[in-house]
């Protein structure tokens, strides 16, 4: 008992570690913790969305503005609701498409990576090559 005094973490003989503190709670504490930590760091840019958001409805039906100069944030979720298949389509389609070039640019970067750390005379070739195009196609 003296040695869990002196020590506030010792392991007993039932191998359960011993401490002054109580684990549950201060386990609770943390969780605690990190849920306003968490709150801190997403509240102020929500709440500047939100009020961004309905500030930008206020002004656009105070003014009257036609749609089609600016549309509210209303129309604008109703059109997204209304044509929600084919936006899913357009945007599956840009992202494969997207990511397509950009295969392509790692393949094309890559190998003219390799080939400009190519002996001497490949690399000649490789850098008169725009040259002798420039001459005679332009």
């Amino acid at each position: 008992m003296e040695e869990m005094a002196a020590n506030p973490a010792v392991e007993t003989a039932a191998g359960i570690r011993a401490s002054k503190k109580g684990t549950a709670r201060s386990g609770y504490l943390a969780g605690e913790n990190q849920v306003l930590g968490l709150l801190k760091k997403i509240l102020p840019p929500l709440v500047v969305f939100v009020l961004f958001i309905g500030g930008w409805e206020m002004v656009v039906r105070m003014l009257g503005m036609p749609p089609y100069i600016l549309p509210k944030p209303s129309d604008i979720a109703a059109a997204a609701a209304d044509n929600s298949t084919n936006l899913i389509t357009s945007v599956s389609t840009t992202i494969v498409e997207a990511l397509i070039g950009f295969a392509i640019s790692v393949v094309l970067g890559i190998s003219l990576a390799i080939l400009l750390r190519c002996p001497k005379r490949w690399k000649k070739a490789y850098i008169r090559t725009p040259l002798f195009c420039k001459l005679f196609w332009s």
